[in-house]
């Protein structure tokens, strides 16, 4: 029986045949309800039912590449239990999540939010709107990894002090100063702009909540590309009422979609996007040299190159 490699991404014939050069010995299956799991020995693109399949343990599964960068979703009890490697799709939205985060800093410090909500009241609200610039303003970026790094590297462009927060404590290229977890309130104390981009694991459940909130700068604004449950969403609208902080711009939630009737949709100090984040114009495209580096060398050596899942650390 031939081996297989599931591939759970739309990809077009191109890419597939990529894949197929890179693993001649293997038979590329596109459809879930055309593999059969006695030969499926990889699994490129995570897919909902195969819950189903890991826990029957009637498979041959011995690695899962992730079509995204977070893995929070994914039962990786299970996985480790059966010695499955796990890889995500790490670093490939630095660059997108960077502007992203830009556009919330720029539109909240040049009034272009409430510049765009006078316009659709018509309304010529000059005096109204209280200019600021992001030139020599702190942001504190709350899990420096990839893509801290790299909008560490864009507000450095603005010329923003930028300070980070990591696990280790090691130096980070385009960070001025870098804390420790441990130390982060006073990193967050410092800030004008807080940026989370923390994987959701079991310590940052609730991370920020209304004690973390108090610890910032009276007046900072708050942004939000890591993952929605790491923000107690109630103890946010608390520091936003209180004028603890000034904005916010949320691109994930506790819940999602958000429900029709909660009160962030309202919130005049609130910016929703719809945890569009990370999207970009080429996916598939953007995410394939990492399936491209990891597939080459699980042929050599049943292992991957970059990305692999810890299962200690969730992340």
């Amino acid at each position: 029986m031939s081996k297989q490699i599931l591939v759970n991404i739309d990809y077009d014939q191109t890419y597939i045949d990529k894949i197929q050069t890179l693993a001649p010995d293997y038979d590329i299956i596109t459809d879930i309800d055309q593999a059969n799991f006695n030969a499926v020995e990889i699994v490129i693109g995570w897919d909902k039912n195969l819950v189903e399949v890991l826990e029957s343990k009637d498979h041959q599964i011995k690695w899962i590449q992730l079509q995204s960068a977070g893995a929070d979703y994914v039962p990786q009890d299970l996985l480790k239990d059966q010695n499955i490697i796990l890889s995500s799709s790490s670093g490939m939205h630095s660059q997108v999540i960077a502007e992203s985060v830009l556009g919330m800093m720029l539109g909240h410090a040049r009034q272009l939010f409430n510049a765009h909500n006078a316009q659709v009241k018509k309304q010529w609200a000059q005096e109204a709107m209280t200019m600021s610039t992001l030139e020599n303003k702190t942001l504190t970026i709350i899990g420096v990894g990839k893509i801290g790094t790299q909008t560490a590297k864009v507000a450095k462009a603005f010329d923003m002090k930028v300070i980070g927060v990591n696990r280790s404590g090691k130096e980070v290229d385009h960070v001025d100063q870098i804390f420790v977890q441990e130390d982060v309130t006073e990193a967050v104390s410092q800030a004008d702009y807080v940026v989370n981009i923390l994987p959701l694991t079991d310590k940052t459940k609730g991370f920020f909540n209304i004690d973390l909130f108090n610890e910032f700068k009276k007046g900072a604004a708050f942004i939000n590309v890591g993952r929605g449950p790491s923000v107690v969403t109630e103890d946010l609208l608390k520091a936003l009422d209180s004028d603890q902080l000034s904005y916010a711009a949320l691109d994930v939630f506790e819940e999602e979609p958000l429900a029709e009737d909660h009160p962030l949709w309202k919130h005049e100090k609130v910016l929703i996007t719809p945890h569009i984040a990370g999207h970009m114009e080429d996916y598939a495209g953007t995410l394939f040299p990492i399936i491209e580096e990891n597939l080459s060398e699980y042929m050599k050596n049943q292992t991957v190159a970059i990305n692999q899942i810890d299962y200690d650390q969730h992340y």
